[in-house]
């Protein structure tokens, strides 16, 4: 994955740093903060999270202001990070590609992704990158990471030209045991959304939360 394709013209950033400023949007990402990983996860406060391909860091954002994690964020693009300086002025971001993580040894209490896994090359820097995440991470029981992933079977799976892996939620889960990382929850959940000004909620198919043992 080369940052040059998540510029100044790489539309999702541009449409999501504009959306930052309608409360609606920001109420979407608290709720997603919250049911995705926060009640499900279960982690104490201050405990140690790193976000790989984290983009702007919405979700990051609330994770940290709100509900007091550290929360270290990762991501291949510049722009990236120079909105996020814009947003929310996080002083724990860096630029680096995902396979050679600059962390040490059993650093992280979890490590998740948001719709960064689709988005590799191919599926040797797939291997890298998730050799790096477990690197980083403590041993220790529980769910150890969660990945939002864009599947085959979603919509928006043919909508984005930078998406590579278009696995189905049933090849990833068995790639991940592969790779001794073993699935604990579904894999689908429902998220509200605002729409027409009521809220609905849209089936998002490809949840993976993992444990090492």
């Amino acid at each position: 994955m080369q940052g040059d394709k998540y510029d100044s013209n790489y539309e999702y950033f541009n449409i999501h740093y504009i959306d930052w400023s309608r409360p609606v949007y920001r109420l979407w990402w608290f709720c997603r903060a919250l049911i995705e990983i926060v009640i499900p996860i279960g982690l104490p406060r201050k405990s140690k999270i790193l976000s790989v391909g984290a983009g702007l860091g919405q979700l990051e954002h609330i994770l940290s202001k709100v509900f007091g994690y550290d929360v270290y964020l990762v991501d291949i693009s510049p722009y990236a990070k120079k909105l996020n300086k814009d947003l929310f002025k996080n002083s724990k971001y860096t630029i680096s590609n995902s396979d050679k993580l600059p962390f040490p040894d059993d650093f992280f209490d979890l490590v998740i992704s948001y719709d960064l896994l689709e988005h590799l090359a191919d599926k040797n820097l797939l291997e890298y990158t998730f050799t790096e995440m477990k690197r980083v991470l403590k041993k220790r029981k529980g769910i150890n990471m969660f990945h939002k992933i864009t599947v085959l079977g979603d919509k928006e799976i043919n909508q984005d030209e930078t998406h590579h892996l278009k696995w189905t939620p049933e090849k990833w889960e068995k790639w991940f045991s592969n790779e001794q990382m073993y699935t604990v929850k579904k894999t689908y959940r429902y998220i509200p959304v605002w729409s027409n000004r009521r809220i609905k909620f849209v089936k998002v198919l490809g949840e993976f939360y993992l444990s090492l043992f």
